[in-house]
């Protein structure tokens, strides 16, 4: 469900930034690294706000766990998978990323 939520919301923000820049002006370059900044900052967005916060807490309970003999809460199953897709949902960004930054020069879809 996450990487619906974030697919959707990187379709909307490409399609929202290709309306917003149609002034004629614009050439291919322009549109393709625009869209690909887009996802970018959706990525780290992602890392930052999501896999990085919860990372952090699993890290400090696991410690906790193996020093003190501290039992882990029982929100860690719920915040790791939930890490853990927002990790996938990043890695398959990264390729449509990838495919962006390479369409600026080679793949003439978006301008002139």
């Amino acid at each position: 469900m996450l990487g619906v939520v974030i697919g959707a919301a990187v379709i909307a923000g490409a399609y929202l930034y290709l309306a917003l820049n149609s002034h004629g002006w614009e050439s291919n370059r322009l549109l393709s690294i625009g869209v690909g900044g887009g996802i970018g900052w959706v990525m780290m967005l992602n890392v930052w706000g999501v896999i990085w916060r919860i990372q952090k807490r699993l890290i400090a309970w696991t410690k906790d766990n193996a020093e003190k003999g501290t039992p882990m809460p029982e929100q860690s199953k719920r915040m790791a998978r939930m890490a853990f897709l927002a990790s996938r949902a990043n890695a398959f960004l990264s390729i449509v990323l990838l495919f962006f930054m390479g369409a600026a020069s080679h793949y003439p879809m978006f301008g002139k």
